[in-house]
């Protein structure tokens, strides 16, 4: 009476799902245990030290490394990043004359978005396809002696603008060109334009803006040393009299109003291949190429004259 009811007392729907059940159960104990055979079967292989355990002691090792490795890869990845950003100048790498990686400071310098020059040909950021050429026959040149490339060149911005760019390069594998090269890009115009001035200082007259005595000695010492290869060339020396009493009387600003004037005159006068100088505070010298123009020699000496005596006129006395 308190016993299990017989399965075939339980009649109607009850009954069917009293019989479901128990052949379900059944079911999964009799899937259940070959599963558990073979899973067990598994961890003893692996722990022996037959072939099967000596591959699965190899594949955990492997996993574990490449794990290892990756995690090592993405901390690289976010210092280069980290570098990359606060790197003050512009660094890119290149890969068949295309770029592949660029810094902050790197677009920042050419006005364009990192989208805008991934992919894009190196040739983009230089003033003039030749300048390109070029570079690539001095790189090519300094790669070959396994040596890092420096150089300064125009560069040329989104908006057209150019700057002066010093250009450091090292290949990333030496001998390989087919694994890149690192670039690093300094804006040096403002040391560029400041190293001009020196050296044109060194050689040109600061008030007048011609060639001083310096420059025009050195010229005239190779156009000697040409000749008799050289063609025929005349020196001549144009002496402004009574100059002191100018600054006497009239003081040093209408001396180098003077002075600014004569030199004015006599460059509008003489031919883009002729050259003069500033020789001394009180004379201009100047130098024309060849002989057969020495019929002109006496017309800017001449006009240099007439037009300083009327723009300096009045001015000699206070």
């Amino acid at each position: 009476m308190g016993g299990r009811p017989d399965r075939g007392a339980v009649a109607g729907p009850a009954g069917r799902a009293v019989a479901a059940a128990e052949a379900a159960g059944q079911a999964r104990a009799a899937g259940a245990a070959p599963v558990r055979r073979h899973a067990g079967r598994a961890r003893r292989l692996a722990r022996g030290g037959g072939e099967i355990g000596r591959l699965a002691r190899v594949l955990r090792h492997v996993g574990a490394e490449r794990a290892q490795l990756e995690s090592f890869n993405a901390q690289v990845m976010r210092r280069l990043s980290s570098v990359m950003a606060a790197a003050p100048v512009g660094i890119c790498f290149t890969r068949d004359k295309r770029f592949e990686l660029v810094s902050d400071e790197f677009c920042r310098l050419f006005g364009r978005t990192e989208a805008e020059m991934l992919g894009q040909p190196a040739s983009t950021i230089y003033a003039s396809n030749e300048d390109y050429q070029r570079l690539g026959g001095e790189v090519g040149r300094a790669f070959a002696d396994h040596r890092p490339y420096l150089g300064e060149w125009p560069m040329l911005r989104a908006d057209g603008t150019r700057f002066w760019g010093q250009l450091r390069g090292r290949p990333v594998a030496d001998g390989d060109p087919s694994a890149g090269t690192i670039w690093t890009i300094a804006d040096i115009s403002e040391q560029v334009a400041a190293r001009e001035q020196l050296e044109w200082s060194a050689t040109h007259d600061a008030l007048t803006g011609l060639a001083n005595r310096k420059l025009f000695s050195q010229r005239l010492a190779r156009v000697v040393e040409a000749l008799p290869r050289s063609m025929p060339a005349v020196v001549v020396m144009i002496d402004l009299d009574h100059f002191k009493p100018i600054n006497d009387r009239a003081g040093h600003a209408a001396g180098d109003a003077m002075l600014k004037a004569v030199a004015a005159a006599i460059t509008s006068r003489v031919r883009a291949t002729d050259w003069w100088c500033a020789w001394a505070a009180t004379s201009s010298r100047c130098c024309w190429s060849a002989a057969r123009e020495t019929r002109r020699c006496a017309s800017p000496r001449t006009s240099a004259r007439r037009s300083a005596r009327s723009r300096c006129r009045g001015r000699a006395r206070p």
